[in-house]
């Protein structure tokens, strides 16, 4: 199975390699041409040291079968996504492993109108690479380097969320990933002060205990300069955490909430309903619902979170890692229009977001990673006695919820048992780990 619950994504040198990469963009060019999609495709890549020899060979994929390609190098994903939205291109590749270390990366496609590629396609896709004896086309593509491109994206970060930051101290961790530039840039166009923590081009430190995962630093940073914010996003520029002034740290759930709360007091929170995951806080959503906001749940995943929007022609939806989407503005999940639209809402006074979150009522929970084989891993859904473990220790505790599955990107089993109890939580995570070791 190529193919994960983000696109392609692996160790690099023994998940994926330069010989896999031509071959997925073989096969997407194959694709797009069985399509008759536009033979322009858009492509870029995050700062990993891995992703010129992806990136160069995917595009060689690509091109030795016909498809001309837009090179931005270093763009965030949701940059790739939005131009190719915008640009009557056939399809977009982002190379990352969002935010993993740097020891993996991934291939991320997106279709003809900026949103990841469907199970559907990438199962066509995975099947024109393990069968397809198609020969090169005589008509090669052509690689066109046009970082001018980011410019319409910039753009529109600008029209949307423009407004007065000149008073504002921020500090913004990019990851050492694709916003290193891009972030504190606009930010100071804006006229804020920013404070960079992480915003270098450094492949081998991206994630590393810097980013939307660990915001300790970030954290410290705003108490010490007595900063208003603290922005991070992850290595890839799709999750969002962030810091108020007093060290408050705001994770997914709780951006849901104030974006929800934001969008309904601009009318602009369709059918007033958002969608959120089975890791979703119960806590949120009894306090949507004490503001007449529906919460619909699907499996982890943004890919996941983004479809079952657009089935329900919904506005808003995220995760508690700081994926949120807000589809009026992109198909997929862009941290830094995110950020600033965040900041744009409270410095235009459309909400008060310290008093908005003393609304918010979250359940105690405990999240905890444990690292198996990757056999482990790949057969957790078919251990039945592992399954029924489980299954019998959520139904002898009702007033808890309990949520184990594996992960779609590292050899990792996820558990999250959320209730009123921490002593009860934690009694019930040492139950688990005890199944699983």
């Amino acid at each position: 199975m190529i193919f994960g619950t983000d696109g392609v994504r692996g160790i690099v040198d023994k998940d994926i390699n330069c010989k896999l990469a031509y071959n997925v963009g073989r096969a997407f060019a194959i694709y797009l041409n069985k399509k008759k999609l536009n033979n322009y495709v858009v492509v870029g890549k995050d700062t990993r040291t891995s992703g010129d020899a992806i990136s160069f060979s995917i595009i060689s994929g690509l091109v030795d079968y016909g498809i001309n390609v837009f090179y931005l190098d270093i763009v965030a994903t949701p940059v790739i996504s939005f131009l190719v939205s915008k640009l009557n291109v056939g399809g977009g590749v982002m190379i990352t492993a969002s935010h993993n270390n740097y020891k993996y990366n991934g291939i991320k496609l997106f279709s003809n109108i900026g949103e990841k590629l469907n199970k559907t396609s990438e199962n066509e896709i995975e099947n024109i690479i393990i069968n397809s004896k198609i020969k090169p086309s005589k008509q090669k593509g052509k690689v066109l380097f046009n970082k001018n491109l980011t410019n319409i994206y910039l753009d529109n970060l600008i029209n949307v969320c423009k407004c007065d930051l000149s008073n504002l101290n921020i500090v913004i961790d990019s990851a050492n990933g694709s916003n290193y530039i891009l972030a504190p840039q606009i930010y100071k166009h804006l006229g804020a002060n920013v404070i960079e923590v992480d915003c270098n081009n450094d492949g081998t430190k991206i994630n590393k205990n810097c980013g939307a995962n660990h915001i300790e630093n970030v954290k410290k940073q705003v108490l010490e300069h007595k900063a208003d914010f603290g922005i991070s996003f992850d290595g890839d520029g799709d999750r969002l955490r962030v810091i108020l002034n007093d060290g408050s740290e705001l994770d997914g759930d709780d951006l849901l909430y104030v974006f929800a709360m934001l969008l309904k007091n601009k009318n602009k929170l369709n059918s007033l309903t958002v969608v959120g995951t089975v890791m979703t806080n119960l806590g949120l959503e009894k306090t949507l619902l004490k503001n007449n906001i529906q919460l619909l749940r699907t499996d982890v995943g943004d890919k996941n979170v983004i479809s079952l929007m657009k089935q329900n022609h919904l506005s808003l939806g995220g995760e508690p890692s700081g994926h949120i989407c807000l589809y009026e503005h992109n198909c997929t999940c862009d941290a830094l229009f995110n950020s600033l639209y965040l900041i744009k809402g409270i410095v235009d006074k459309s909400i008060n977001i310290k008093e908005l979150l003393l609304s918010l009522k979250k359940f105690n929970s405990v999240t905890k990673n444990v690292e198996v084989s990757y056999d482990f891993r790949k057969n957790f859904n078919n251990n039945i006695l592992l399954q029924n473990q489980i299954k019998n220790l959520q139904h002898s505790n009702e007033d808890v919820r309990i949520v184990v599955r594996p992960s779609g990107t590292e050899p990792v089993i996820r558990i999250y048992v959320e209730g009123k109890s921490e002593i009860k939580i934690n009694k019930i995570i040492e139950n688990i780990l005890n199944f699983i070791n």
